[in-house]
């Protein structure tokens, strides 16, 4: 998945933001787009267009400066990838029905992970196709026209899946919540970045930047000697935002970068919800990036959902899903079977083991694993059995 987003740092907005806490979800700038674009057809003159920056709401005025910029460059654009816009118009318009449910999950986990959390208003506006999500005083701001079907039998595609939303969402809000130092640096902006991928993928359970995992991970040594070398740049070609980049070399790498020191760093701390806290007021980031302990490896995760298959030392076979996520109070889940579901409890883990217990009515039994390749191998012991079974698992 290729991302296009433009994220604006407000820093120095923060204690004005952190006054705010307003649950809008506001979806009527598409409304209002798609009544001047039917207006401005055939031709797409500028002035049908000028009728929407003027209506619009805070998020289209938000959006104007850097992105839209004015009437007659929203009608070229308009004009120009008509056919892209027509794509997305059916699935620009179920955003609010689509998605509030899972956006207002977002916002109860983030508040779960920290209570102080500001959650403001999220608009959905139509820009210009330079912009996924980005922030302002006045809340949370996604190009609704980003979104959309990516269906390989389709001709046009859009830019951004149209499930990526909550995520997108969570991204911003992370941004929103941010309390840094206005710098600059590549390393500064990477750990910006990083760490809102980071935090929305605790929050959500999902990562934006996982599918960079299999071209990134074997290079990360490579990567981070790279890196190292100019992070305390300001040029972020090739990491960020867009730009020049070397040829077959995706783009968003800073992100990834980010998210895996915000990574390396949370996993050092004891306290999940102290560490997260933590993540949203650095003060330094020279400091943090030296607290992480980050060297280029790239610590193993054992979130998210896996396919289980646990046998006995005869014919038994037992199949399932689990579930394991980060949460406020450390590594949690759930196994889902047939039989039943049941919680899981991380014990202890670091990057080659992990000891997890889980707990049904009439027995406990605890899991110890590893990876083997991308495949999850260990070995469950219940109490009260002599047997030793063994279990397999494999990343949905």
């Amino acid at each position: 998945m290729k991302r296009t987003i433009c994220i604006t740092a407000l820093v120095l907005l923060v204690p004005y933001l952190k006054a705010q806490d307003t649950k809008g979800i506001i979806t009527s700038d598409i409304d209002l787009f798609w009544e001047c674009y039917d207006a401005a057809k055939p031709n797409f003159e500028a002035k049908h267009f000028e009728r929407y920056l003027e209506e619009g709401s805070k998020g289209v005025k938000g959006f104007i400066n850097y992105r839209i910029e004015s009437a007659k460059k929203l009608a070229n654009t308009v004009r120009k990838e008509q056919t892209y816009y027509e794509h997305i118009r059916t699935s620009s318009l179920q955003i609010k029905s689509a998605f509030t449910d899972q956006i207002k999950k977002v916002y109860q986990s983030m508040r779960d992970w920290y209570p102080e959390t500001v959650i403001p208003d999220a608009y959905f506006v139509i820009g210009r196709l330079n912009t996924g999500g980005t922030i302002s005083k006045d809340g949370l701001i996604m190009g609704a026209e980003m979104f959309g079907p990516q269906n390989e039998k389709d001709a046009i595609k859009a830019r951004i899946d149209f499930q990526v939303i909550p995520g997108i969402v969570a991204h911003e809000l992370i941004h929103f919540q941010q309390n840094y130092p206005n710098s600059k640096t590549l390393l500064d902006q990477t750990i910006r970045e990083g760490s809102a991928d980071f935090v929305a993928y605790l929050i959500q359970n999902n990562s934006l930047v996982h599918h960079l995992d299999d071209w990134a991970v074997p290079k990360s040594q490579m990567l981070w000697s790279e890196f190292k070398t100019i992070m305390q740049d300001k040029n972020y070609h090739g990491w960020l935002y867009g730009g020049r980049r070397k040829k077959d070399r995706p783009a968003d790498l800073g992100y990834w970068m980010g998210f895996h020191i915000t990574k390396a760093y949370f996993q050092k701390q004891k306290d999940p919800k102290q560490a997260l806290a933590d993540i949203l007021n650095i003060r330094d980031f020279n400091q943090f990036l030296e607290e992480s302990g980050f060297d280029g490896r790239i610590m193993k995760d054992y979130s998210g959902l896996w396919r289980y298959e646990v046998k006995d030392t005869g014919d038994g076979t037992y199949t399932g899903i689990m579930d394991l996520r980060y949460s406020p109070d450390g590594y949690t889940g759930k196994m889902k079977s047939e039989g039943g579901e049941w919680p899981i409890k991380v014990v202890e883990f670091d990057d080659d083991r992990i000891l997890f217990t889980t707990t049904a009515e009439g027995f406990d039994s605890k899991i110890t694993g590893s990876f083997e390749g991308k495949e999850f191998v260990g070995s469950v012991a219940v109490d009260g059995d002599d047997q030793v079974y063994i279990i397999r698992a494999k990343r949905q």
